[in-house]
């Protein structure tokens, strides 16, 4: 997440936030890495859809 990357708020805040585990986190950032940010957003609304 570049907010993190980028320093903006920390890992912790941001899992607590987004409401995800560490490992949830770590494979959404190999994601990003890999496919860009649009893949991201694109989990987030299936999230919020789906309420998964």
């Amino acid at each position: 997440m570049p907010a993190v990357t980028s320093g903006l708020i920390k890992r912790d805040d941001a899992l607590e936030m987004y409401e995800i585990s560490s490992e949830e986190y770590d494979g959404w950032q190999s994601m990003g890495a890999r496919n860009g940010v649009d893949v991201l957003k694109e989990t987030v609304i299936q999230r919020i859809i789906y309420n998964l």
